[in-house]
């Protein structure tokens, strides 16, 4: 239980608050359950002229009452007393009344019992074996907005504690400093969108185009490297929902509604509730949804049944980057797309590299029998073109093909092969 000094009383008359403007005494408050400990701390703090004890407390429930009735310039809180010992009696106090200093005491020299109280708050640390004039001092010096941690071990900590907490503010400044980079970044109107043709290679003629993202915001980054900051970040749905936005509007302002799209969605964004209502603008049986093979699928079920969703209103699915590893073969299995995109590390050489013919070989007779079309990607070289030709890939796109551009501009070129 919580017990009021009789010095507590008086300051709590009339005298005290008429003198607690120009008082120059520091108030304190003893938390310390063992009471021998207790009535000598008492003794010795209140013989001292610098100071008056206004409190005393044997728990850390008490302490934190006491504190909070009649706010102390000082809180000297036993690390071990009962009720969540001092960590948690600093904690609480620090938070309803911000301005008092908090010295932790203790029998121990423990880093593991420093560092708590450190994290909790306390702005100083002392051991009930240390000698008097040392205990005072501590207390003056963290009364006037020092930290001070008499045992060597605990200074040391406290050092290794100051420069962490430096650290990790910046940390949270540069983390909160790339926030901002990329939310200018998401802004549609930082956003342009520009569209590649897809070739029909039997026919020259243009199927598709491929939605593409450039950025007009200032930034250290090239296109993939800003979708890469938005995943580590955590707003790779922004970003990619912000691109989709700006593609929409393209297709929109260019009123063709015969022209089709190809756009870029990872799993998450085909999650989210906004998706749809993105697409909502157009036609979707003009919608090709590109999942790359490189983004991780957590549920195969619910990703099914919102692609499910779409093709029912006639939008397609590819899935794109095949080749560049395995994660490909689950998606292909599992959500059957409509199309398959070689990626362009099995394209590049593939006219002088027999592994590579075989391995898009492979895919493209995998692909027949499920019924899937094959797109090959970043095709470069007449040389490459042939080859992909002879292997039976019905659909292109590449610089040797068209190089993006805004859709108007692609549009008037009416490319054919």
């Amino acid at each position: 239980m919580r017990r009021i000094s009789q010095t507590e009383s008086d300051l709590n008359g009339s005298a005290y608050e008429a003198g607690a403007a120009d008082r120059s005494f520091v108030t304190v408050l003893i938390a310390e359950d063992d009471p021998l400990i207790r009535e000598t701390l008492e003794t010795l703090i209140d013989g001292d002229d610098d100071f008056v004890v206004i409190a005393m407390a044997d728990d850390a429930e008490s302490a934190i009452e006491a504190a909070i009735a009649n706010p102390p310039d000082l809180a000297l809180l036993d690390v071990h007393m009962p009720g969540g010992g001092g960590a948690r009696a600093a904690a609480m106090i620090l938070e309803e009344c911000p301005t008092v200093h908090v010295v932790a005491i203790s029998a121990h020299d423990d880093q593991e019992t420093i560092a708590r109280m450190i994290e909790a708050g306390a702005r100083g640390y002392i051991t009930k074996e240390g000698p008097a004039h040392q205990m005072l001092d501590t207390l003056r010096r963290c009364a006037a907005g020092e930290s001070v941690f008499t045992p060597p071990s605990a200074t040391t900590l406290m050092r290794q504690y100051v420069k962490s907490s430096q650290r990790m503010e910046a940390v949270k400044r540069h983390l909160r400093e790339r926030e901002i980079r990329l939310r200018r970044a998401c802004d549609p109107e930082s956003i342009r969108s520009v569209f590649q043709p897809i070739v029909d290679l039997e026919s020259g003629e243009v199927t598709m185009y491929e939605a593409l993202t450039r950025f007009e915001c200032d930034g250290p980054f090239n296109t993939a490297e800003w979708f890469e900051e938005a995943v580590h970040l955590g707003m790779n749905v922004e970003l990619e929902l912000a691109a989709l936005t700006r593609t929409v509007t393209a297709l929109i302002e260019q009123g063709d509604e015969s022209v089709n799209v190809s756009v870029n969605v990872s799993p998450d964004t085909l999650l989210s509730a906004a998706l749809l209502s993105t697409l909502a603008p157009i036609d979707p049986s003009r919608v090709v949804i590109e999942i790359t093979e490189h983004a991780r699928i957590q549920d195969y079920e619910q990703t099914k049944a919102v692609i499910d969703r779409l093709r029912k209103g006639g939008a397609r699915l590819a899935i794109d980057d095949a080749g560049a590893g395995f994660a490909s073969l689950r998606h292909i299995l599992d959500l059957m797309p409509d199309l398959i995109k070689l990626d362009i590390s099995l394209v590049r050489n593939i006219d002088s590299d027999q592994p590579r013919r075989a391995l898009a070989a492979g895919l493209i007779s995998f692909a027949t029998e499920i019924g899937a079309e094959i797109v090959a990607e970043g095709i470069e070289t007449p040389a490459e073109l042939e080859v992909l030709k002879q292997l039976g890939v019905r659909f292109g796109q590449g610089y040797i093909l068209a190089r993006p551009a805004p859709l108007a501009e692609v549009l008037e070129a009416r490319i054919k092969v």
